[in-house]
């Protein structure tokens, strides 16, 4: 499950794991691909079209990562793809950032990293921004940056609930390590548990 804000509503969504089930892209040599919603799949050619015809009432997102510049991710190239990709036939943008709140390096006092995608994105295109959002106070602001949704994993992993605090502006759950039993006791599997040890500082006695 993956939990969101939205300037509209906040609203609990629960993301079927089907790996049966893809959405086909065509690449410059209109071959077609199929790529299943395992969020490991990365697409292997330059794609050049979508098409969700194979698929009912499906939506296209995709989801990029800003910077990464050890992997050759730049931000001006980011930004670039992003014109490109508002250009094609997505429904949604996701800018997955690794932390919201970090500055550009070598513009630290410049805009946030939402905001500089926000300016680049049209209307009809909704964004959606993650990265270390944890507290109400936190998802607001990241609206207020030009986010028009707010996506989190760490928090929502131990307060599945999360959503549905936000109407409290001064929610703010507690935050790791948590024990073994808090885990289990919002519905994480003891694998899960186990797997989220490897996670630095998320469960007490973990990594």
């Amino acid at each position: 499950a993956t939990a969101i804000a939205s300037k509209a509503s906040i609203i609990p969504i629960t993301v079927p794991m089907n790996p049966n089930i893809g959405a086909k892209a065509i690449n410059k040599d209109n071959q077609e691909i199929f790529f299943s919603n395992n969020p490991i799949c990365t697409p292997p050619y330059p794609i050049t079209a979508f098409s969700a015809d194979s698929i009912p009432s499906s939506t296209i997102a995709v989801r990029i990562s800003p910077i990464i510049e050890k992997a050759g991710i730049f931000l001006d190239e980011s930004l670039q793809l992003t014109k490109i990709l508002c250009k094609m036939d997505i429904d949604l943008l996701h800018v997955s950032c690794w932390d919201v709140f970090q500055g550009v390096t070598g513009d630290e006092d410049g805009p946030s990293l939402t905001k500089r995608f926000a300016e680049v994105v049209p209307e009809h295109i909704p964004l959606i921004s993650t990265g270390a959002v944890w507290t109400s106070k936190d998802a607001q602001w990241l609206m207020e940056e030009g986010a028009d949704l707010v996506g989190v994993a760490r928090v929502a992993i131990a307060h599945p609930d999360w959503p549905m605090h936000l109407a409290d502006v001064d929610y703010s759950p507690q935050r790791p390590p948590f024990t073994e039993q808090h885990l289990l006791d919002v519905d994480l599997s003891p694998v899960f548990v186990e797997y989220m040890k490897r996670w630095k500082n998320f469960v007490i006695d973990g990594n």
